[in-house]
């Protein structure tokens, strides 16, 4: 199976995951859920070799995982700041 077809297996494997957050009524489970998808997509886009995307869906997963345990705003603060960082390091110019 080429890199193509597994990016695209997985993509469609957290299209599931992501619809499956919608049934949830407790917010941990939800979360939980959005994280799975967010390794599958992560996966996905390292399959396609775009790598911004990577990192940056990379660091939303690791942001899901982290609101399951806390809700500080000097953790969101470093979120915004690690995800502008990733951006600039990674975007290529126009």
């Amino acid at each position: 199976m080429s890199a193509f077809m597994l990016s695209q297996c997985l993509i469609a494997i957290a299209i599931v995951f992501d619809i499956l957050s919608f049934q949830f009524k407790q917010k941990q489970k939800i979360v939980a859920c959005l994280s799975v998808s967010g390794v599958l997509i992560t996966s996905h886009f390292a399959l396609l070799e775009q790598w911004t995307a990577t990192a940056l869906m990379l660091l939303a997963t690791i942001r899901y995982f982290v609101t399951i345990f806390s809700h500080s705003k000097r953790l969101m603060f470093i979120f915004l700041s690690l995800n502008t960082l990733v951006m600039m390091l990674t975007f290529p110019e126009c």
